[in-house]
């Protein structure tokens, strides 16, 4: 696998770009002789994850996922219509608060989350509230990740309400946390099946050393914790619980946002620390995962959010990746359980419907994001949102999808895929005058992409399919950018002197999105009538068309609604793209892009 984050001054942005894409023969093991260059890739053997976007996180349940009916969640079909989701993530799906409870320290009050800490007559717990949660989770066709950790009011000797309104501290008596555990997993075995419930993920805490979510100990009254809750759920579920893992914020024990211990501190203790419930050394771990964040769209100002950048991808997780392969374990998953864009431009306002901005910028976004996942060794991303109901994907209320989503939809059609080499070719140079792959354009210091306009591509072959994948984006820094990118892709390794035909698939400006079209129509309206923007609900959240409907004024937004559906579906140009493949057994595609645009052509491996 070569990567190709390579940058080119501004001054050869105007250069025509050329990537060389050479494939070894897609269809059998003889590497074709391309006497060209010396750029002859290789198939690198690396599989593109099938469930690389993985899960839809809920951050609250009450009201969302525990509110609806499952025959009619059952009826949106949402697993059809957004195959690449498995899991749906419960965050401090166990309690850590409840009604009428005050941290006197703070006067801070909080919603309930789970009214499972107050306990039955029998000495056992109610879980009905949590059970109907995931029965809807089911009924979508997913599985729960269940996150615990956060622990029941009353199960803590001076319960503190965090940054984020939920108990920090551990409980008083880790023995009847664990039975309290596992409770909830008897629970869940006598309803779902042990079979069923050996599919589930299990976390303990969001952020575990980020002191808004805990804050009681360290490290060490961590992995106490996380200690009694594996072997809480092995008691119940033996050693096929299924998946139990650790969610860390790699950016709270760094140097530049320090308010939290090291949490790569935690591997060292599942694989030589003394278990803090069984004695022995070691404790179980089957995936680890962080949140990554940007502050702002690229280019813009984070106000007072630090700025961090996609371009701080590789510093974020890559520690976590390293790390566990210097321990051994290579197969030991790595994702993102949360994150992607805080707030809009400025930092006003943070994008709380979705963590994603509607622009076909987010759709361009995500395709970097999706290259430096499988640059960096990074299994899956957990998503706040996949169209305009944000979190609340189980509700029967019209919902427009975004166009991050058809990204996620075009790279899903890549999964099982095999990954290609990509070679650059001598079209444009950097400074030094070597030949680059991916490129950036203007002053830009340090990891922030700022106004950066990126051309890349990840290339897969389907051996099945006989298909060769090529997806090619442009992502622009600039949320606001208006210009466009030509490419020129070659692929050889096809059977010479041939022709063949490509699909085509595009998310840009134009193409499977209703974004620009809601804008025209919201500036509109504003213009010429006496009708604002409301004051909590950001115009750059993809979740704003459905944030605005109830309100004042906007009744026109349901009447546009129709149009808005039919703009957004995803599907590809009506006419293949016809390739003929030269005597070196080589087709060319020339690519224009939009200022934010994705593209996908599959291209079908001529029979000979």
């Amino acid at each position: 696998m070569i990567k190709t984050n390579h940058f080119i001054p501004r001054a050869w942005a105007a250069a025509r770009r050329l990537l060389a894409l050479c494939t070894a023969h897609p269809w059998g093991t003889n590497t074709p002789q391309i006497t060209r260059r010396e750029d002859i890739a290789q198939v690198t053997g690396e599989v593109i994850p099938e469930t690389i976007w993985n899960s839809i996180c809920a951050f609250s349940w009450i009201g969302s996922w525990e509110s609806w009916d499952p025959k009619k969640v059952e009826a949106l079909n949402i697993t059809g219509k957004y195959p690449f989701l498995r899991y749906a993530q419960l965050f401090t799906a166990t309690g850590g608060c409840r009604a009428g409870f005050s941290d006197p320290s703070t006067k801070k009050t909080c919603e309930p989350w789970l009214d499972a800490d107050a306990p039955l007559e029998d000495g056992g717990y109610n879980w009905t509230r949590l059970l109907h949660a995931i029965d809807n989770v089911r009924a979508a066709g997913l599985y729960p990740y269940v996150v615990t950790g956060n622990v029941p009011i009353s199960m803590s000797s001076a319960p503190t309400l965090g940054g984020f309104g939920v108990n920090t501290q551990l409980p008083k008596n880790l023995t009847q946390y664990r039975l309290y555990l596992e409770s909830f997993a008897e629970a869940a075995v006598t309803r779902y099946g042990a079979q069923d419930v050996q599919k589930w993920k299990w976390g303990v805490l969001t952020e575990y050393n980020n002191p808004s979510w805990f804050d009681d100990g360290g490290a060490t009254g961590y992995f106490k914790l996380y200690d009694f809750t594996v072997a809480a759920l092995e008691n119940v579920l033996g050693t096929s619980i299924g998946a139990v893992g650790a969610h860390a914020c790699t950016v709270c024990g760094a140097p530049t946002y320090s308010t939290g211990w090291d949490g790569l501190q935690l591997l060292n203790h599942v694989l030589n620390g003394t278990n803090y419930y069984t004695g022995q050394q070691g404790s179980r771990l089957d995936f680890w995962s962080a949140s990554f964040y940007t502050a702002v769209p690229e280019g813009s100002s984070p106000g007072s959010i630090p700025p961090w950048s996609i371009g701080n991808f590789e510093e974020v997780l890559r520690p976590l990746r390293d790390l566990a392969d210097a321990n051994g374990l290579h197969s030991l998953p790595i994702g993102i359980d949360e994150g992607r864009i805080l707030a809009e431009p400025g930092g006003k306002l943070q994008l709380t419907g979705s963590r994603a901005v509607g622009s076909p910028y987010m759709a361009a976004f995500d395709a970097l994001w999706f290259k430096k996942m499988l640059d960096t060794g990074v299994s899956w991303y957990s998503r706040w949102a996949v169209n305009t109901n944000g979190p609340a994907i189980g509700n029967p209320g019209a919902a427009l999808d975004s166009a991050s989503t058809q990204t996620a939809l075009l790279t899903y059609r890549m999964r099982h895929n095999k990954r290609v080499k990509v070679v650059s070719a001598a079209a444009s140079r950097n400074d030094h005058g070597t030949t680059t792959g991916a490129r950036r354009r203007g002053p830009t210091p340090g990891p922030q992409l700022g106004n950066a306009s990126l051309v890349d591509v990840v290339v897969t072959v389907d051996t099945p399919a006989a298909l060769v994948r090529v997806l090619v984006w442009h992502f622009s820094g600039s949320i606001a950018a208006t210009t466009g990118e030509n490419a020129t892709v070659e692929v050889c390794g096809l059977p010479a002197s041939t022709a063949t035909t490509a699909v085509v698939w595009v998310v840009d400006d134009t193409h499977a999105t209703y974004w620009n079209a809601w804008r025209s129509d919201v500036e509109l309206h504003m213009a010429t009538e006496n009708i604002s923007w409301p004051q909590d609900v950001s115009a750059f959240d993809e979740t704003a068309p459905a944030a605005v409907r109830g309100h004042a004024g906007w009744d026109w937004v349901a009447d546009a609604w129709p149009r808005y559906e039919a703009l957004s579906a995803l599907k590809p140009l009506a006419n293949p793209l016809s390739i003929k493949v030269n005597g070196k057994g080589c087709g060319v595609l020339n690519v224009k892009l939009a200022a934010h645009a994705v593209m996908l052509y599959e291209i079908q491996i001529p029979k000979v």
